[in-house]
């Protein structure tokens, strides 16, 4: 097939391949007929190199028109049997930029205006070309990153609802964690309180018993004297029996009672002769004569005197020495009975001493000392004696055994009434015990560390806590 004159070759397929080049423009006869010859010799070729139609030396100055035919014309057969025009013809098949198409209309037009001396180097048109076959080589490994990045990107999303997953997971799993660390401590927290509740209830219970330890044991005194006096009444009734005979005098009968009460009244003196009596009461003092004191029977079983007794803070405790020799205070409330009078019991037969103590949250505890006993004036009412300790308060007095008494105004040591703000039987560094001390209220119980009311022992409270109430108690120790 023939176009224009010129033979189009068997294997290059249909005319139409080539019209759109054949069709570019009419050009001068000379011109046209030298590049139709010129393409027609290229394609009549079957193994022409395409580099050297393009090689711009071997072609010398030839038109535009060919290259440019050549570039818009390819045609499957053609491009099939020229790899180098296949790869231009995949760069025409990208989409263009606006940019690049800008461009190919700038060379279209340059072939379509161009005169008879006007001409653009095959050069030129070749650097076209090669940057175009850049651009589409970019965009391709630009088209692989992309893919690589959507892959990374899918990675990633999968990776992220992992995490989210494994987040949410935990959160439960931390959360139930919580709930049963939550539980577990609730059950701990009621778990203390019952043992605190058990301790207080223990306490209680050991207050209580202990009480009745001492009410057994003074009622075990009072049958140990009133088994005395059966024998001696029993002794008494056999002496009478033999010396007299039996004759009915009802006068005897009378003077056998006063007998029996005379004897158990030599038996017993103060408190202790009144059996469960609480309440005020005159009872004979040695050298002394009639006393007023406060029987009670309450706190430790019966008989025992009240000696001190600290529970509202209403009587003033710092006092000169004349008159904690004499006492001071209200009988029925707070007061002191007087070191005197404490003198005159404790020499003329064994006394023991029962301290009970409570603290502002309502425990109750007590010291007992079954052997005690105060010096005369001159010894300074010394602490001579207190023998054994049993109690569950602590011994905070054993300590200051042998101490002289001191008020302020008469201080026998260190200076202790004075640094303690009380009086009492200091002893070294002045010992551990101040129940004479500054009367403190509830919110200030910690106001008077070491000069309030203390009782500073390990068991229990320590001289930074002042009591509440205290009751010094004495009685006769019969056996």
């Amino acid at each position: 097939m023939a176009t224009d004159g010129v033979e189009t070759p068997a294997h290059c397929g249909s005319s139409r391949h080539f019209a759109p080049a054949l069709r570019i423009r009419s050009v001068a006869p000379q011109n046209e007929r030298k590049s139709q010859r010129l393409f027609a010799m290229a394609m009549l070729i079957g193994d022409f190199s395409l580099n050297s139609l393009l090689d711009e030396e071997a072609m010398g100055a030839a038109p535009q028109l060919v290259l440019i035919a050549i570039v818009l014309s390819v045609c499957h057969s053609t491009c099939s049997y020229h790899p180098r025009l296949s790869a231009y013809k995949l760069v025409f098949e990208v989409p263009l930029t606006p940019l690049e198409e800008e461009k190919i209309q700038e060379v279209r037009e340059l072939v379509l205006d161009t005169g008879d001396n006007g001409s653009i180097t095959l050069k030129y048109l070749v650097s076209l070309l090669g940057r175009l076959t850049e651009r589409y080589v970019q965009l391709e490994e630009n088209s692989k990153v992309q893919g690589v990045l959507i892959d990374n990107l899918k990675t990633l999303e999968t990776v992220a609802k992992k995490i989210s997953e494994l987040k949410s997971k935990e959160i439960n799993k931390m959360q139930d964690e919580l709930l049963e660390c939550s539980k577990t401590q609730e059950k701990s927290q009621m778990q203390e309180v019952e043992i605190e509740n058990c301790k207080i209830l223990l306490t209680q219970k050991t207050n209580i018993l202990t009480r009745l330890e001492v009410q057994l044991n003074a009622c075990n005194n009072t049958l140990v004297a009133n088994e005395e006096l059966i024998k001696i009444l029993q002794l008494k009734n056999t002496e009478s029996t033999t010396t007299t005979e039996p004759t009915s005098h009802p006068e005897n009968g009378v003077t056998l009672k006063t007998d029996i009460k005379d004897l158990f009244q030599s038996q017993q003196s103060g408190c202790a002769a009144l059996g469960n009596f609480t309440g005020v009461k005159s009872i004979e003092v040695p050298t002394m004569g009639e006393v007023n004191v406060y029987c009670n029977s309450l706190l430790a079983g019966p008989g025992w005197i009240v000696i001190q007794r600290r529970e509202n803070g209403k009587t003033n405790f710092i006092r000169k020495w004349m008159e904690y020799r004499e006492g001071f205070g209200n009988i029925t409330g707070e007061f002191f009975i007087g070191l005197q009078t404490l003198h005159q019991l404790t020499k003329s037969e064994h006394y023991e001493l029962h301290i009970q103590l409570e603290d502002f949250e309502g425990e109750q505890r007590f010291a007992h000392y079954d052997r005690f006993e105060v010096d005369e004036e001159d010894s300074g009412y010394a602490l001579v004696s207190l023998g054994k300790y049993t109690g569950n308060a602590g011994d905070a007095l054993t300590h200051n055994l042998h101490a002289k008494f001191s008020t302020y105004d008469e201080d026998n040591l260190e200076k202790c009434a004075a640094r303690k703000e009380g009086a009492w039987w200091y002893g070294d560094k002045c010992g551990f015990s101040n129940l004479n001390g500054i009367y403190s209220v509830g919110d200030q119980i910690y106001d008077y560390d070491g000069v309030g009311v203390f009782w500073n022992t390990a068991e229990w409270h320590d001289n930074t806590y002042s009591l509440k109430t205290v009751h010094m108690l004495i009685r006769p120790k019969l056996n």
